[in-house]
């Protein structure tokens, strides 16, 4: 934490931007926390030059943002800003500028945002309660008349409900007697008459008068989207964003750089989310522990190139700075020679990392001997059949047939990839979406390895044509963890019993790592079919793997409600300590 602070704000050349790369739960939250609590404590000086603190937290997903923005609230104030949404920043003006908390000489502002809905926003028409303060907006500036309410409203409800869409606009204009700053409707009026989205909406509401308000509303999506678009820029005007912490980045880092190119100037988002960026005098902290793919092959079904994106990223978090990354690309060429002619240079590997870290830090779970809470386990499928072989085979003519490179990786690591690749070049082929020559793709389908669906049907084993898959099969539900409710403890209170004392103490959580997206879904499909037809074998259901069938399982444990009184609960008592003497035990 120290060394990041330093970084951006003490250096004689300080960094705007550092990336903390820390592994998966060592603290790069806590890491933040300590930077924003540092910043406040440097930025609350009467000479710093700011007139308030804004510290925006950025996250892909918004019940995320808020529970993090939380961890991250150093001051313990409660009117947090967790709106997620650009558009929305003009309904919380005042909050932003609100009187200091207690301790503090200077607002402290924490914000939330949500990269696809304050950013990538003029595609789609929004929340309704982002038309709402658009609806305010617009009769703000004079381009709604008051006998035309009615068909404005219609128009900017699109999917909500007229009366639902009603109540925000009057619940706005109930609590924004006033509209909004001045400076931002301006901004927005400026915007949205150089883009053509106010002009555009303007002649709807003129269409409307002899068409119905009704009969247009279908064709104001775009419109709509145009227009939030203009709000999200023009909301910029009320952030002053001091510290912005951009959390797993990589989720959403087409808006920051492309890879291994330059950003594409003709994407809105993109120009929109750099603006916000390189506000001046922000600072930017990114948070990942994968920023990049750490190994790419030369036929990537997704064209991700490793050292590409390494290469940007930095000069991403440099700025560009001149001569940095010619510097440091030369001594890479050379510790790559280096390597290659195994010469070791301690003085050029102490070079790069001196140079890493002036934009990046990472720090790695430590080894700790037996004690350490990981445990490799080595799997070396030798267990390989020849309907295995056969499997490859037909997936190698698809690929072939469809000119998309080697499927020998995706092979290795999805087990039956048939059912599993339509978010694959392939894939998207296959469903019509990319064109493809059907007449040579269309021979080589048969002979794909796909689950049989006879067996299916009946809860039979499904063979597979994966060995490493199998081998994890064995590993997990062949040594009877279907029968476990939940993961038994490590360091139990009391004997295990039962299916917990069959399984062993060596039973916990498994992590399986894999590069392609596929295989997570095949994995826990494939286990999790196997694990059901290990629970229902024996039982009335077993046989019959049909919806008709499921409908006449009943679960054991169930807690009826009706009317607000409970029904049925005797099953509640094998849930309830039993008592003796008037003492629960």
């Amino acid at each position: 934490m120290e060394h990041v602070f330093k970084r951006l704000y003490l250096d004689d050349q300080p960094a705007d931007r550092f990336l903390v790369a820390d592994e998966t739960g060592l603290g790069k939250s806590m890491v933040a926390r300590g930077v924003i609590a540092k910043a406040i404590e440097r930025l609350d000086r009467p000479d710093s030059g700011v007139d308030r603190i804004d510290v925006v937290y950025v996250c892909s997903n918004a019940d995320l943002a808020k529970q993090n923005l939380g961890r991250l609230n150093v001051t313990g104030q409660k009117d947090i800003i967790e709106s997620g949404r650009l558009t929305l920043l003009p309904t919380e003006l005042a909050k932003l500028k609100a009187p200091a908390a207690p301790g503090t000489r200077k607002r402290v502002n924490f914000i939330s945002l949500t990269p696809g809905t304050s950013f990538n926003v003029s595609k789609a028409p929004g929340q309704a309660r982002e038309r709402a303060v658009l609806f305010r907006i617009l009769q703000q500036l004079s381009v709604l008349k008051e006998d035309r309410h009615e068909d404005a409203i219609e128009l900017l409800r699109s999917g909500a409900h007229a009366h639902n869409f009603n109540w925000e606009v009057k619940r706005l204009v109930e609590l924004f007697p006033d509209g909004f700053a001045p400076s931002v409707a301006e901004k927005f009026q400026q915007l949205a008459n150089s883009s053509g989205n106010l002009p555009a909406f303007e002649v709807s509401m003129r269409d409307a008068l002899t068409d119905g308000a009704a009969a247009i509303r279908p064709r104001m999506s775009a419109t709509i989207g145009g227009l939030r678009g203009d709000l999200a820029q023009a909301a910029l005007e009320c952030l002053e964003p001091n510290l912005i912490i951009l959390d797993e980045f990589q989720r959403f880092r087409d808006l920051l750089y492309s890879h291994g190119a330059a950003p594409d100037d003709e994407d809105p988002a993109a120009e929109l989310a750099r603006q916000f960026l390189n506000y001046k005098g922000t600072k930017l902290i990114l948070l990942s522990a994968t920023p990049y793919k750490a190994h790419t092959g030369a036929n990537e079904a997704d064209g991700d190139d490793h050292a590409a994106d390494f290469r940007q990223l930095l000069r991403f978090l440099s700025s560009e700075r001149p001569g940095y990354m010619e510097g440091l690309e030369a001594d890479l060429d050379d510790r790559r020679t280096q390597l290659l002619k195994q010469v070791p240079d301690d003085a050029l590997t102490r070079r790069i990392e001196d140079g890493l870290k002036l934009f990046m830090s990472r720090t790695e779970r430590p080894q700790l001997g037996k004690d350490d809470m990981l445990d490799v386990i080595e799997m070396a499928p030798t267990n390989v059949r020849a309907g295995d072989l056969t499997s490859y085979r037909s997936l190698a003519a698809l690929f072939r047939a469809t000119r998309t490179g080697n499927p020998i990786e995706c092979w290795k690591s999805v087990p039956m990839f048939a059912h599993f690749l339509t978010g694959y070049k392939v894939g998207r082929m296959l469903d019509g979406r990319i064109h493809c020559d059907r007449e040579a793709v269309g021979p080589v389908l048969p002979a794909l390895a796909t689950i049989d669906p006879d067996a299916y049907r009946r809860y039979a084993a499904v063979e597979t044509d994966n060995p490493k898959f199998r081998a994890v099969r064995e590993h997990t539900v062949g040594q009877g963890w279907w029968k476990l409710l939940w993961m038994p403890p490590s360091l139990p209170y009391v004997e295990p019993s039962g299916a917990f004392a069959e399984v062993g103490a060596d039973a916990t959580k498994q992590l399986v790592f894999s590069a392609w997206n596929a295989a997570p879904t095949a994995i826990t499909t494939m286990l999790s079919y196997e694990a059901e037809r290990q629970i229902l074998e024996g039982s009335p259901l077993h046989g019959e793997n049909t919806a008709e069938a499921r409908k006449r399982f009943r679960g054991r444990l169930r807690f009826r409600v009706r009317d607000g009184e409970p029904q049925a609960m005797s099953t509640l008592a094998l849930f309830i300590p039993p008592c003796r003497s008037g003492t629960c035990r």
